[in-house]
């Protein structure tokens, strides 16, 4: 597996590129945007050009955005739904502008978990069929279960995906730590695991992975990061991972609760056999 990690577009956007390459990695995550915040100035063409040449220069990639934290396509309320699908697509466009290959997002929550898958597919097919002439990858994440959040067990992912009309350009970024917390036991069972992901969606619609490790257990549903090897998936987690070869060509970016990138991207590196 590429090994990257999610870095900072403080200052300047590609100043992520050098903070990448400082701490090691193969490739790199970033936001597009401040995620916090509807509105973000746009990205100016000279500065998209510089992104992507000095990505190739450092041989970075492949490389994606994560979209802001904001976005919640299953919202029951039409007016703010249609305001997330407007900013998904800006998220499409800043990506494809970037040379990024993916932008992944969490698909939503709302009280009514029908309703939501079904807000969620449309908002989806509604986002791809806004940007047809881009070759942007759309991924949703999955969740730790929380609350009223879609998206944690196989069941509903397995939803999405079937909804999901021009699958060309759709997929999912497993996060290791939503895995667990949801239940899904990747530390014992993890060849299990993606047998059944296989057989229910297809392995081929994986993209990508968040290499997050758990401040908590088994299926607890608390999205709490812990740096690899340092919390309950543990390093056999993580080892079984790192030498999987049906994902040796995929990037995994590390969403560590406080930097320490390097040191955990070496930590994995030598995980590998």
């Amino acid at each position: 597996m590429l090994i990257g990690a999610h870095e900072s577009i403080s200052e300047k956007i590609n100043y992520a590129l050098d903070r990448a390459k400082a701490d090691g990695c193969d490739c790199v995550q970033i936001f597009a945007k401040n995620p916090r915040m509807w509105k973000s100035p746009e990205i100016k063409d000279k500065e998209a050009y510089e992104f992507k040449e000095k990505a190739k220069k450092l041989n970075l990639g492949p490389n994606a955005s994560h979209a802001s934290y904001l976005l919640n396509l299953a919202n029951p309320d039409l007016k703010k739904r249609k305001f997330a699908i407007i900013n998904l697509i800006d998220e499409i466009k800043r990506a494809e502008q970037l040379g990024l290959f993916a932008v992944m997002f969490h698909p939503g929550s709302n009280p009514d978990k029908e309703q939501g898958l079904k807000f969620v597919i449309e908002s989806i097919n509604d986002a791809i069929d806004k940007t047809k002439e881009m070759k942007a990858l759309i991924l949703v994440e999955n969740t730790a279960g929380q609350g009223n959040w879609l998206g944690s067990t196989l069941e509903e992912l397995k939803k999405i995906f079937q909804g999901v009309k021009d699958k060309s350009r759709f997929g999912f970024c497993l996060d290791t730590c939503h895995l667990f917390a949801a239940g899904h036991d990747i530390k014992n069972r993890q060849k299990e695991f993606f047998k059944e992901f296989d057989d229910l969606i297809g392995l081929k619609y994986i993209k990508c992975f968040h290499l997050n490790d758990s401040m908590f257990g088994l299926g607890e549903k608390k999205d709490r990061h812990e740096h690899p090897g340092k919390g309950k998936i543990g390093k056999k987690g993580f080892e079984q991972l790192m030498n999987d070869k049906r994902f040796k060509d995929l990037p995994g970016y590390l969403e560590a609760p406080s930097g320490n990138h390097k040191e955990n991207i070496e930590y994995l590196r030598n995980l590998k056999k």
